[in-house]
């Protein structure tokens, strides 16, 4: 098993990518996986929360200006951006929805092992993970009431429990193990762990999909506009990000920018739970292949970027 999950995580990017297709290419896989996306969700939470650096947090709290106005980015100034281009665009409704709701999603907990396999300020992004992570429900239901009009539809009860399933519960669980077995003997798991990462995120990915090979064949037109958005909005705010935040240096602007494009967005999927239409799984789904592609193709484009 030690070896398997070894493989798995030297060949995370490949794997990573090919999870993403498979889901569209064997939908009976996908429909299958989708019974474990919530179990999925907190599983990967807790592994990688486990897996997690806590001295690099405590050097990003060293220095927390940048980590500061980075989250300030994240979680508020970004979903108000989405809604004015939207605003402007005359996008539908739900592409709305889903696109405001990308931009108030917290910092990618994948965005960690991408940081450190290309290169970048992997204390920065752990540091920007834990804060919009914790932030959500403060961040989140102003978008909800006055950008979206949407407060209404979602259940404040169930949404807090959900927010302590999937996020209050790993961060405790981790934190516990943590100090149960030491930091040395996590870090002597650490391919372990990084291969159990890989397969819980192509798990998730494949439970994303389903259902969605059918809505390609079925509305192609609709599909492909959910993915530019996506795509165009996740490479959007990585440039927006390096280069609001090019005078902190190439290092930092370019791992801002990183965590700026890619968003925790199955955690939102299941914090809503449906509470903003089917259409929203949909993008979420879409919103998936640039993220599960970019350890594939950003290391060479960081290489050459000089870091």
């Amino acid at each position: 098993m030690t070896d398997a999950l070894a493989f798995l995580a030297r060949r995370a990017p490949l794997f990573l990518a090919l999870g993403v297709f498979a889901g569209l290419f064997l939908p009976d896989i996908a429909t299958a996986a989708r019974t474990l996306l919530e179990p999925g969700v907190v599983a990967l939470m807790t592994v990688s929360l486990l897996r997690l650096d806590w001295s690099a947090l405590g050097r990003s709290l060293r220095a927390p200006a940048a980590a500061l106005v980075a989250a300030l980015w994240l979680l508020v100034l970004t979903p108000l951006l989405a809604w004015s281009l939207a605003l402007a665009l005359g996008l539908s409704p739900s592409l709305t929805t889903a696109l405001v709701l990308n931009g108030a999603a917290p910092a990618l907990i994948a965005a960690i092992p991408i940081a450190q396999l290309v290169g970048l300020d992997a204390p920065l992004v752990v540091g920007l993970v834990v804060v919009t992570t914790l932030a959500l429900p403060v961040t989140l239901m102003p978008v909800l009431l006055w950008l979206l009009g949407l407060a209404g539809a979602l259940d404040l009860g169930a949404f807090l429990l959900r927010f302590a399933l999937y996020i209050v519960a790993p961060f405790a669980v981790a934190g516990t193990l943590r100090a149960w077995l030491g930091g040395a003997r996590i870090e002597a798991r650490t391919v372990s762990l990084d291969g159990a990462n890989v397969v819980l995120l192509v798990l998730c990915a494949l439970g994303l999909m389903d259902g969605v090979t059918a809505e390609v064949l079925a509305r192609p037109g609709k599909m492909l506009g959910f993915l530019v958005a996506a795509v165009v909005f996740n490479a959007g705010l990585q440039a927006l990000g390096a280069l609001a935040f090019r005078g902190r240096g190439r290092l930092a602007a370019l791992t801002v920018g990183l965590v700026l494009g890619n968003r925790n967005m199955a955690l939102m999927l299941v914090l809503m739970a449906g509470a903003v239409g089917p259409d929203f799984g949909l993008y979420v789904a879409m919103a998936q292949l640039p993220i599960y592609l970019l350890p594939a193709l950003g290391t060479p484009i960081y290489r050459r970027l000089g870091v």
